[in-house]
């Protein structure tokens, strides 16, 4: 006996040794069936991987931390451009006053150095 094409059963083949009088006399048995070791895996797979298992609820929990790490990682690319602006205006004042600085240091420069020297030496 072989299971039809198209069922559960298909491929399966069952081979009777008891004797013709026991067929034809009716004769019920007891036919056991067992899936084997790649059925007992696909079990296993099938349970691991359905919703709510150990896996799912992991896979789901590594998936929202990464959306976390993406979201911490823009505000950081944030912070770090508004601190950007933020030296860089302050480099830009730092600058400007010491150009400032300098120009005032320049002209202190020319006017002391025209200043009259005052060389009266008095004598006893």
């Amino acid at each position: 006996m072989t299971g039809a094409t198209g069922t559960a059963g298909e491929g399966l083949q069952i081979k009777y040794t008891g004797t013709p009088a026991q067929v034809v006399s009716g004769v019920d048995g007891t036919l056991g069936f067992s899936g084997g070791y790649a059925t007992l895996l696909n079990k296993l797979a099938a349970s691991a991987l359905a919703d709510g298992s150990a896996l799912a609820g992991r896979s789901t929990g590594i998936n929202n931390s990464l959306t976390d790490i993406s979201a911490q990682r823009a505000r950081i690319n944030r912070q770090l451009t508004a601190t950007e602006a933020r030296y860089r205006a302050q480099f830009t004042a730092l600058d400007t006053m010491i150009s400032r600085l300098n120009s005032t240091s320049t002209f202190l420069t020319q006017q002391l150095a025209n200043m009259p020297v005052n060389n009266n030496k008095s004598s006893n």
